[in-house]
Formats: C-alpha cells, sequence, structure tokens
C-alpha cells in the first residue's frame, strides 16, 4: 500500500483498530513528492488544514509531502506466520536502504 503522510493519523488509527501489522518497504522516512492537486489549491480552508495539521511542506510556491510504501499483514501475535520468506526479504531488503 502507497498512502500519503497527510494520512498517517488515520492510517495508524486504521492499522491499531485492525489487528494487523506493516512493514516499511523502502526508506523509513519514505518519499518527499510533489502535491499538484488542483482542488486542494483551489479551496483554502483545505490548504491551511493540510499545511497546518498535516504536514504538507511549501516551499518557494511548491507543494509537497511524504508517500510511505508498507507491506500489510496479519498480526504475528495473532497467527501469522512468514512461511513463504516474504517478511524475512522485505526486512533484509529495507536493512541496505536504511
Amino acid at each position: 500500500m502507497i498512502f500519503s503522510a497527510l494520512a498517517d493519523n488515520e492510517f495508524h488509527d486504521s492499522i491499531n483498530q485492525s489487528g494487523v501489522e506493516y512493514e516499511m518497504l523502502g526508506p523509513q522516512n519514505g518519499f518527499e513528492v510533489r502535491f499538484d492537486q488542483d482542488d486542494v489549491f483551489q479551496n483554502s480552508k483545505w490548504l491551511e488544514f493540510l499545511i497546518n495539521k498535516r504536514s504538507l511542506v511549501e516551499k518557494k510556491g511548491i507543494y509537497s509531502h511524504t508517500l510511505r510504501c508498507v507491506a500489510i499483514h496479519k498480526s504475528e501475535k495473532n497467527g501469522f506466520e512468514d512461511s513463504k520468506g516474504i517478511l524475512k526479504r522485505i526486512r533484509e531488503l529495507n536493512s541496505y536502504l536504511n
């Protein structure tokens, strides 16, 4: 799953409520990318909310946010077994990136 850090609160709330876990894919801090949603730019209240409450960044008139990539899986506490070694491989790859 790829999600914007603008939705960090909702993502973590959902993870906590659902009994699943996740592994980051790629850099732990995610990837900073340009934010270019015209609908948001046309709504000053929405834009202000994203800047003040949700970590939308503006530098010299260019807005950016962070994308995070995660692999969501059943909780290991709730019986998930990595029988195919996928999580092990993800963790190994991430160790090279971070």
